[in-house]
């Protein structure tokens, strides 16, 4: 019994990966900015993160550190991620077509190399927020132990 690639990649996935990752990709394209930009204002540019990067350039005194790099790693990735959303759409419209395995498996990985962009994108931008909700945490925390006059 030979297992063809193709068939179940026509029946089951095609349609759904273009739509997918059309969608996708255009929403990372319109809000990658956005995202940054907001990122960029209420973690980069604070005081409490000038500090934090004071005190790791004095814990490794030997190495630079870059106050925008993550931020620059965050844009790079979102732009590859929205990217390969895009182009697999594309090759779902292209190459999608050709009935052969080898065109359903290129495909098919072109949504696997999306997928893992995308992951890492979430990845990152979590890591960010975490500085920034670390941050609001220990700020309400020290508005919350002031004593209230009675």
């Amino acid at each position: 019994m030979e297992i063809y690639l193709f068939d179940f990649f026509e029946k089951n996935l095609r349609s759904n990966f273009f739509t997918g990752f059309l969608t996708i990709g255009t929403f990372l394209f319109a809000v990658k900015t956005f995202i940054i930009v907001k990122i960029k204002e209420d973690v980069f540019d604070k005081d409490f993160y000038l500090e934090r990067i004071k005190k790791q350039q004095k814990l490794n005194s030997q190495k630079t550190i870059q106050h925008y790099k993550p931020l620059k790693r965050l844009t790079s990735v979102l732009f590859y991620a929205a990217l390969s959303s895009l182009v697999c759409a594309t090759l779902q419209l292209t190459l999608g077509l050709v009935e052969k395995n080898w065109a359903a498996f290129i495909c098919i990985s072109s949504a696997a190399i999306a997928l893992t962009l995308l992951f890492f994108a979430m990845i990152l931008v979590k890591l960010n927020l975490d500085i920034w909700l670390e941050e609001i945490e220990i700020n309400s925390t020290a508005v919350t132990t002031v004593p209230h006059k009675a």
